[in-house]
């Protein structure tokens, strides 16, 4: 008795391209999803008359039956249209390529997202409307069942059919067909791997309950920000958006960086070949492209034209592109996905089993939160490495070989994701309290007392307090005599940036700083007042508000950021302005204050500000001593104080340490309580009981 295809095929080299289903005359093949949302299929035994035909034309099966295209002439190119380019995920090819064959009357089969952008489906699109729907990646798997009979039903009748799919895609479509059709015309794409479509829904779900309102567009790879930025842009239909660069989108970190939901042949994919398979044309992003002359911000694309027939295609589309001839080892050098396998995510089950019980961000940040850095074996190798860094960057600082080795291999205050070190010069003085972090992720380094004057002695200044964090995600640098601050319970979060001399950056609450941020010689960029205004009823009027600097954004020598502003991306900020307003994107800003009176009854003090107010407003509250000062904050927060713990109270409802921690683990209190310890007299040794259990809550002071 002939076997079936699931008896034949192991389920890690299945590709869930669905054509087995298309191409079974009694419909006997079916597919179920399984835990990690991937499809698979299953044989209806009754149905299934054992024909075989499944295991003949199933490409993972049939390798050697799949048509290997010729060697390619290789182009870097781009649409003229600066709509189709920007709206287009590299530099618009396909759109250009699929215009042509609408205009020929023909049809362009494509993945497109559902109605709730939950999902993603293949489609034939017969206008210019339904092709929009098509342009852009999707980067999870798309469903083709069906796709195969009804392209089949358009070439019988004589039109002309452009295929869009991942290359095992294109293979499975090779195989359905034959070599009966000189209609069908096959476009892949240089393919990293297939993500699961039950984790993308996650995203989607998560990002609608965030925001209150249901998704209205999705754009991976949005361009707001850059080509190179592999933004997320999400819509929604109350007006909001979300729109998150690669290290701050938890989607394309999860996807990017630790491969969390791979498909499990991509791992062994068989058509990462050269030459291609399948496919007449390879477009994709032509990553490491250099020339300066090239707009980098929209997108170009990598053009392989692999049959004869691609390049009649190339010819016909020309006049609507710019494109240069290049090299295949020009492509290969940036995309080493054309050849290579994704390595293999070792937290593929730990994220679904999360996925399970949490949100989806946080099944992502609970399987990022792992070191991925080298380190050497040996205090040797150690040091044989800070001489070959001190070595790469002699022209600019005297790297300090011992700081070296300790801040990056033995400081627990410094966490690292990446390859990316902390490269101190030898003057450099970095103060941080043994609770505060330095999350470290990347490849780039940030490298501190950079363009010190030989034989000088001015230091370079770097401090964090209590509970500090420091979310450092791709490098940069500091100059001799530049100050950063962070201070209790504050947070930096920074893309890359510079810090010429003598500048300063204090955080009391929070700092955001995007990619690509140049702050010129004495910038000062404050989040607080750090004393207290006080109205005519004592109550202050001055609370830290958060400060936010968008991407490529020039702050100019001694201009000044005041709390809460927000400047958008790709502004100036003028030497020796003030900025103390919102600066929109791309705007030239200059002028200063000239001191004119802005409020007529003002008080103030020395005290510090009381950051933590907008928090207590808005939290649940675990109140730590219950003495005088104890009583007194909760007649004041009496709302949202959830419990009160004191270890020598015998009132009612007051719990012991002790007893509170049997009752209550760290999970179950995290996401929405705040620990407050009313004790001046104990509070070091609180905050170290509290930090012994609960190492990831909030902890501050109630006089804070």
């Amino acid at each position: 008795m002939k076997q079936s295809l699931v008896d034949s095929i192991e389920k890690i080299k299945c590709t869930g391209c669905k054509m087995c289903g298309d191409i079974c005359p009694n419909q006997a093949i079916s597919f179920e999803t399984d835990k990690k949302g991937f499809w698979y299929p299953v044989i209806d035994q009754e149905r299934c008359t054992r024909c075989a035909l499944c295991v003949k034309k199933c490409p993972a099966l049939n390798q050697d039956q799949i048509i290997h295209m010729q060697e390619p002439d290789v182009y870097a190119a781009w649409s003229n249209s600066k709509e189709n380019r920007h709206n287009s995920t590299s530099g618009g090819i396909f759109f250009e390529v699929a215009q042509l064959y609408l205009k020929k009357g023909g049809v362009v089969a494509g993945a497109r997202y559902s109605d709730d952008y939950k999902s993603a489906n293949h489609y034939l699109a017969r206008n210019i409307s339904e092709l929009k729907q098509l342009r852009g990646s999707k980067y999870f798997q798309s469903d083709t069942e069906g796709i195969y009979k009804e392209i089949e039903k358009e070439l019988k009748s004589g039109k002309e059919v452009l295929f869009c799919g991942t290359p095992c895609q294109n293979a499975a479509l090779s195989m359905f067909l034959g070599d009966k059709y000189k209609n069908i015309f096959y476009m892949d794409f240089i393919c990293r791997n297939i993500n699961s479509p039950l984790a993308f829904a996650s995203y989607i779900s998560e990002l609608e309950e965030k925001y209150k309102s249901k998704v209205i567009k999705v754009q991976l790879k949005n361009k707001k920000t850059g080509w190179k930025s592999l933004a997320s842009l999400v819509c929604f239909a109350n007006g909001n958006q979300s729109h998150q660069d690669r290290d701050r989108d938890e989607w394309m970190r999860g996807f990017l960086v630790h491969n969390l939901y791979t498909r499990d042949c991509c791992y062994d994919c068989k058509y990462r070949t050269l030459p291609r398979k399948a496919a007449d044309i390879t477009v994709g992003d032509f990553w490491g492209i250099e020339e300066s002359p090239y707009d980098m911000m929209e997108g170009i694309s990598v053009v392989m034209l692999n049959s004869e027939k691609a390049k009649k295609i190339f010819e016909e589309v020309k006049p609507n592109l710019i494109y240069k001839e290049k090299t295949l080892e020009e492509v290969i050098k940036g995309n080493p996905a054309m050849l290579n396998n994704p390595p293999q995510g070792k937290r593929s089950d730990v994220f679904f089993a999360l996925l399970e019980k949490y949100s989806f961000s946080e099944a992502v940040n609970k399987c990022c939160e792992i070191k991925t850095n080298s380190k050497p074996n040996t205090i040797f190798g150690m040091f044989k490495e800070s001489c070959e860094v001190a070595k790469k960057y002699k022209e600019t600082c005297d790297v300090s070989k011992k700081k070296y080795i300790f801040y990056n291999y033995f400081c627990k205050n410094i966490v690292r994701y990446g390859e990316a070190k902390l490269v101190p010069e030898k003057n450099v003085v970095i103060d941080l309290h043994p609770n505060a972090k330095i999350r470290m992720y990347g490849e780039k380094d940030f490298v501190v007392g950079v363009s010190k004057l030989r034989k000088s002695k001015a230091e370079t200044y770097i401090r964090m307090g209590r509970d500090a964090v420091w979310f450092l995600r791709h490098g940069g640098h500091m100059s001799y005599e530049a100050v950063l601050e962070v201070h209790d319970n504050g947070v930096l979060d920074t893309g890359f940036f510079s810090m010429n001399v003598r500048g300063t950056m204090i955080v009391d609450k929070k700092i955001t700083l995007g990619e690509d941020v140049m702050m010129a010689r004495n910038v000062i960029v404050y989040d607080s007042d750090f004393h207290q205004l006080l109205n005519d009823d004592g109550e202050q009027t001055n609370a830290p508000r958060e400060v936010i600097i968008g991407n490529h954004v020039w702050l100019g020598a001694n201009s000044t950021v005041l709390k809460g502003v927000k400047i958008g991306n790709h502004s100036v900020v003028a030497a020796n302005a003030l900025v103390s307003k919102d600066v929109p994107e791309r705007a030239l800003v200059a002028g200063t204050n000239s001191g004119f009176v802005i409020n007529n009854s003002v008080n103030w003090k020395r005290d510090r500000c009381l950051k933590h107010d907008d928090l207590f407003e808005r939290t649940k509250i675990i109140l730590y001593g219950y003495g005088q000062m104890g009583k007194e904050f909760e007649k004041k927060y009496q709302n949202q104080i959830g419990y009160i713990l004191d270890n020598r109270s015998k009132e009612e409802g007051v719990f012991s340490f002790l007893d509170f921690y049997e009752m209550y683990k760290e999970d179950s209190l995290v996401d929405e309580y705040v620990w407050v310890i009313a004790s001046a007299n104990y509070f070091e040794e609180l905050y170290r009981q509290v930090r012994s259990k609960y190492p990831n809550m909030i902890v501050v002071a109630a006089n804070e």
